[in-house]
This record gives C-alpha cells, sequence and structure tokens, in this order.
C-alpha cells in the first residue's frame, strides 16, 4: 500500500503522497492509501531496495552477483535507459520539445528532459546522465556541473555569459511542480 500521507524534511512534518487526491477518504482502506498491484510493489521495492537491504545498492545497477567484478557492467551509452529504471520515464511519451510546458510535472523525471535537450540530441546520445552524473557518489556541487558544461561549451572571454560558471543554475532551472518537492528541469536550455 502507498500511503495516503508522506513525511517532508523542508518542512518537518506529514502531507498528502503526490498522486493521492486531497479530498475525504470514501472508507478506512482508502484513508490508509492506494492499495499497490504486486506489479507496482515490485517496482517501488526494485528501486527502492535491493535484495532485503533498503537503499540503492549495487546489485541495483550491475546486476546480481557474486562479486564485484562478476557483475555486469554499464554500457555509456545505454545509461540514460539504465538510469530511467529508477529516475522513471514515464510511460507515455511527450510530443513537445518542451515537455514541462506541456506537463509540469514531468520534470519529476530527469530522462524526459535531458533526452530533448540540445546538448543529448546534438551529441547524438554520447551526453547522458554519467556525463554530469558519477552513480557512486552523491550528486556534487554545482561547480562540478558548471565544469562539464565549459568541457564543451567555451567561448572568447568577451562572449562569456556574464553569470558564467554558475550554467546549471540558469540553464537547468528548480522546479516545484508538487509542494514540498523541487526538482531539477534537466531539459538544458
Amino acid at each position: 500500500m502507498e500511503p495516503r500521507l508522506s513525511w517532508y524534511a523542508e518542512t518537518g512534518k506529514l502531507s498528502l503522497t503526490p498522486g493521492h487526491v486531497r479530498q475525504p477518504a470514501a472508507d478506512f482502506e482508502q484513508a490508509l492509501g492506494i492499495v499497490q498491484t504486486p506489479q507496482n510493489a515490485a517496482r517501488c521495492f526494485g528501486c527502492h531496495m535491493t535484495g532485503e537491504r533498503p537503499g540503492v545498492h549495487c546489485a541495483n545497477c550491475h546486476g546480481a552477483g557474486a562479486g564485484h567484478p562478476a557483475a555486469k557492467t554499464i554500457r555509456r551509452d545505454r545509461s540514460v535507459a539504465a538510469c530511467a529504471t529508477c529516475h522513471r520515464s514515464p510511460a507515455r511519451e511527450y510530443a513537445s520539445k518542451m515537455p514541462e510546458v506541456e506537463d509540469p510535472l514531468s520534470v519529476r523525471f530527469a530522462p524526459v528532459g535531458l533526452l530533448v535537450s540540445q546538448c543529448y540530441v546534438k551529441s547524438g546520445g554520447k551526453f547522458t546522465c554519467v556525463s554530469c552524473h558519477d552513480p557512486h557518489v552523491n550528486a556534487a556541487a554545482p561547480a562540478a556541473y558548471d565544469r562539464v558544461c565549459q568541457g564543451c561549451h567555451t567561448r572568447p572571454a568577451k562572449a562569456a555569459c556574464p553569470r558564467q560558471p554558475a550554467c546549471a543554475t540558469c540553464h537547468m532551472p528548480k522546479s516545484t511542480p508538487i509542494p514540498y518537492l523541487t526538482f531539477t528541469d534537466h531539459r538544458i536550455r
């Protein structure tokens, strides 16, 4: 069962879980949350647990293996699809090259924006999630992302952006499409 209420660190309080309606529940079961199918529950736990251990571990991305050398590796050119396993690509396709305009909630799904960004498109798919994110460490400081941008986008000093080196701050704005949850829009402008 997906609980009707979630804990939000930003407020230090419980509030409605995304996807649940803000109206009185028809019965006790509905008041608790949304009953999930076994397939959907398996999908949730597939990302949020590794075997019996909560959280993300090697096997989530590399597959089960007796030891680290035996684990399969992820090919760099498939990392968007691999990352989308947990960071979700919604079932539907977005017609727009600006998916956040078509559906503001699409910013929850980093692959949606990345796949239509000019950095991804112009690279022929070589610019992927791992171009900026090291999956073995937590999110990097903004300066690390800016260095990635400047590795490809070099300009003469007189034509440089006045906000440089804060590339990601402007070109990947943060969005709050759902109360208490802020996401980085990965459609790099």
